[in-house]
């Protein structure tokens, strides 16, 4: 997962972008699959999740809960805002 948030703005809402990346040394469960691309973060990769979150609703300087967002099958969809609250 990667994780975003404004500088110096504290208490901003935090992008999150789960893009279902496996790490290949751990043994898959059953169900699961291989994950997804991208299996390198580039900043082309940031760039078009925090553009792509920006259009889903995501304000980078307001205060409040995570915003959650995956990438999958070439595309950003909006998850959650406050999935996985715990991470």
């Amino acid at each position: 997962m990667l994780q975003i948030e404004a500088e110096n703005v504290p208490g901003a809402r935090r992008l999150v972008v789960d893009w279902g990346w496996k790490d290949w040394s751990e043994p898959l469960l059953p169900g699961e699959t291989e994950g997804n691309e991208p299996a390198i973060v580039t900043p082309k990769f940031v760039r078009e999740a925090i553009q792509n979150a920006i259009r889903l609703g995501w304000q980078p300087e307001e205060k409040g809960l995570r915003f959650f967002i995956e990438y999958k099958d070439s595309s950003f969809k909006i998850v959650s805002l406050t999935r996985r609250s715990g991470h």
